[in-house]
């Protein structure tokens, strides 16, 4: 910048000042224009500890803009957030939830929602549960339980209510009950198959008839009592019968 000073007639000076020529045009006054300053040499900017990846922000307290480290933008990986929330549905992807340790799966419900697992989940063996617990029947499909201790154990008896003529069907139970009025029919069960055995308990008095099916009765007795048990087992081919009966108290 330099000055240039003007005398008139008179003796009187005038004085002007040429301006810095990055300045090239004064009547737009574009900041632009200005090609060799430094925003630290602005007033109410401190550049003070000045390094890579920092930006300017404002403080209020001393009316300037000062440097600080630019804040992170996120993490690299999830482990990094140790409290982790979701803010929707979590999409695997057909990836597995997995992990390298002993872990044991727990639910914390914060509300009244439900946990549902939509897809099958399989197990190695049953043996890894150690309490394991039935929420419905257990269909064993044919196949065999074995080498079981049975405790608190007791069976079901289903009604076949009042008839002289009862349908015998193991698969509604292995005890059942029957009221006769004059005698009892017995036929083959209706889903028969060999090593099924049936205990029947009857309440009044008559004969039994063997119906269908090969029947052979212990002691040749076939009468009933106001009160008996018929304790029936079929190997496939033949039904034993044995009647218990005169209970007395």
């Amino acid at each position: 910048m330099s000055t240039i000073t003007l005398r008139n007639t008179k003796g009187s000076a005038l004085t002007f000042t040429e301006m810095d020529d990055n300045f090239s045009n004064l009547n737009s006054d574009k900041l632009e224009n200005i090609t060799t300053e430094s925003i630290g040499d602005l007033s109410d900017v401190d550049l003070t500890g000045n390094a890579n990846e920092y930006i300017l922000v404002y403080n209020s307290t001393s009316g300037n803009f000062e440097v600080e480290a630019k804040p992170a933008t996120g993490i690299s990986n999830v482990v990094e957030d140790t409290s982790p929330q979701l803010g929707g549905n979590l999409d695997a992807q057909s990836f597995n939830i997995t992990s390298l340790g002993t872990l044991n799966t727990h639910t914390v419900p914060g509300g009244t929602g439900t946990l549902a697992l939509t897809s099958d989940i399989t197990f190695t063996s049953v043996v890894d549960d150690t309490t394991p617990q039935l929420g419905g029947d257990l269909d064993c499909q044919g196949n065999l339980v074995q080498n079981p201790v049975l405790e608190d154990y007791a069976e079901t008896i289903n009604s076949l209510g009042t008839t002289d003529t009862p349908t015998l069907t193991v698969s509604n139970g292995n005890v059942q009950s029957v009221s006769i009025t004059s005698g009892l029919t017995l036929n083959q069960f209706s889903d028969a198959a060999s090593g099924q055995s049936m205990t029947l308990i009857v309440s009044g008095s008559g004969s039994i008839t063997a119906g269908t099916g090969t029947w052979k009765f212990a002691g040749g007795n076939k009468t009933l009592t106001t009160e008996s048990i018929i304790s029936i087992f079929y190997d496939g081919t033949t039904y034993y019968a044995s009647v218990a009966t005169d209970f007395q108290a």
